[in-house]
């Protein structure tokens, strides 16, 4: 499907106890662009995961980078949080959008603080994880997933950009089942890949990135 077709609404989702999510509390950048907004619907949810908050995390000042993920496992959103917090003791979950296989977007790890998904790049970066372990992507998954980063880098398109976590760190995330031509034509041509700003990979398949250009 082409990014400028129009888009079925999103399937239902069958989640626990799904909060709607005001925008308010969504990131401002999300809602930069009325026309993207239409174009590229999105449809949030909130589990209200219940976070550490006596262990420290910096705040997110600039985001310059959005990093794509694939769970390693068909655990849920609130089990992969449990995990995250309560066996590598982390915050929380280390993700701040979490996409459903119904296509819905479950909210993570708060949108103004520092994730834990892509070292060195935590300091500058969104992580985006579209769950269901090996099992391929749905389409509505790869459908919300090319709207978010659009909506996300829509305000900032010369200074944001996105990769896969294969691209920026030793992990084969997202894994086999998520290719770049799953998910290109789902994001809107304006925006850019981050393996175009530097042009050369490592032998172990990464991008040769210095962190001090993305102010991590």
């Amino acid at each position: 499907m082409s990014a400028n077709q129009n888009r079925e609404p999103l399937a239902p989702c069958e989640l626990t106890e799904p909060v709607s999510v005001p925008e308010k509390d969504l990131p401002r950048r999300l809602f930069a662009n009325a026309h993207l907004n239409a174009q590229y619907p999105l449809t949030f949810r909130s589990l209200r995961p219940v976070f550490d908050f006596d262990k420290p995390t910096g705040r997110l000042s600039t985001i310059s980078l959005l990093v794509v993920h694939r769970s390693t496992s068909n655990l849920s959103f609130a089990d992969t949080h449990r995990v995250h917090r309560d066996v590598r003791h982390w915050f929380g979950i280390g993700y701040h959008f979490w996409i459903e296989r119904c296509g819905a977007v479950l909210l993570g790890r708060p949108w103004n603080l520092v994730g834990a998904h892509a070292k060195p790049y935590n300091r500058c970066s969104y992580g985006i994880c579209l769950a269901g372990g090996d099992a391929p992507p749905t389409t509505l998954q790869l459908r919300t997933c090319g709207a978010l980063i659009t909506r996300l880098v829509q305000s900032d398109v010369d200074a944001c950009w996105w990769a896969f976590h294969r691209e920026v760190a030793g992990s084969r995330c997202p894994g086999d089942s998520l290719q770049l031509q799953d998910l290109k034509p789902h994001i809107a041509p304006s925006v850019k890949r981050a393996v175009s700003r530097f042009g050369s990979m490592t032998a172990g398949g990464a991008l040769k990135i210095n962190p001090a250009l993305w102010g991590a």
